[in-house]
């Protein structure tokens, strides 16, 4: 199963090129569909120097509280046509909601929109929405990625993901074992995770179980800690193919890795796709 995963980058990149029509229609500003829709709009609207509010916002007041910092310098509109802009369409439901929500507001006002996304779907083409680029499910974006319903039947690693990587020790001394306890939170999932499969030894299973606990992240099938005595006979093995062999014979179907390279031996050895917090890319056979 291949899978698409855009980045932070990626997506600027392309909000970048979906914009250019919108000086040559002489877009006035742009409403966004919360909460996702936030992000390429404010994007756009940095780069255009034109007033982004929500949908809430604008049903409510129009662009006449939109805020702006030192550099802002535009009008704030009180017609003309807008960009009803989400980050993606799939069902296209959300769309249809915010355009009913738009319409509403329009016989306050005289507003003509464009209803766009940054990303859609094979599923969505007979809508009349306008976007930049089509990406076919399984998908993933980086922003509301630890918060996808399918985290379900993901697997997790556990250091340089959920936390932190501690400070490197080939014996694991004891700076590094009360490391564990006060790790700081990295991408904490806001859903209930499938799987983590750790390199961390099954001697550390107790402190990585309270920090878990601690910081709300919630399991619906276990913790795979790494089954080595010690981490020369782990270094030995190699923790990468053990999480490989692990994840190969789990119900997942994605693995979220820390650092590139194991990522790919992860991918190799399971044959199924990991995704790399290092780099955003995607490794899969």
């Amino acid at each position: 199963m291949k899978i698409s995963y855009v980045t932070y980058s990626q997506l600027w990149r392309d909000c970048l090129e979906f914009s250019a029509w919108m000086r040559r229609d002489a877009i006035v500003g742009i409403v966004s569909v919360p909460r996702s829709g936030n992000i390429p709009a404010e994007m756009i609207g940095l780069h255009l120097n034109l007033p982004v509010v929500t949908l809430p916002e604008f049903c409510e007041h129009g662009f006449t509280r939109h805020e702006g910092g030192e550099r802002f310098n535009c009008a704030r509109p009180t017609e003309g046509v807008v960009v009803l802009l989400d980050d993606s369409i799939h069902s296209g439901s959300a769309m249809r909601r915010a355009i009913q929500a738009f319409e509403a507001r329009k016989c306050r006002g005289s507003w003509a929109y464009v209803p766009a996304a940054i990303y859609g779907s094979d599923y969505c083409e007979h809508y009349k929405v306008l976007t930049h680029q089509t990406i076919p499910k399984p998908r993933y974006f980086a922003w509301n990625l630890f918060g996808h319903s399918e985290l379900a039947t993901t697997a997790f690693d556990f250091d340089g993901v959920l936390c932190y990587d501690p400070p490197y020790s080939p014996g694991e001394d004891a700076a590094y074992l009360a490391s564990l306890d006060q790790a700081c939170p990295f991408y904490l999932p806001s859903v209930p995770i499938r799987n983590i499969v750790t390199g961390r030894l099954e001697a550390r299973r107790a402190v990585s179980e309270r920090w878990l606990d601690r910081n709300g992240v919630r399991l619906l099938d276990r913790m795979h800690m790494a089954p080595f005595a010690d981490p020369d006979e782990r270094r030995k093995y190699g923790a990468a193919r053990w999480k490989g062999e692990t994840y190969r014979d789990l119900p997942c179907h994605l693995f979220i890795e820390s650092h590139d390279d194991s990522a790919a031996v992860i991918a190799r050895t399971s044959g199924k796709p990991v995704i790399s917090m290092q780099s955003g890319a995607v490794f899969q056979h």
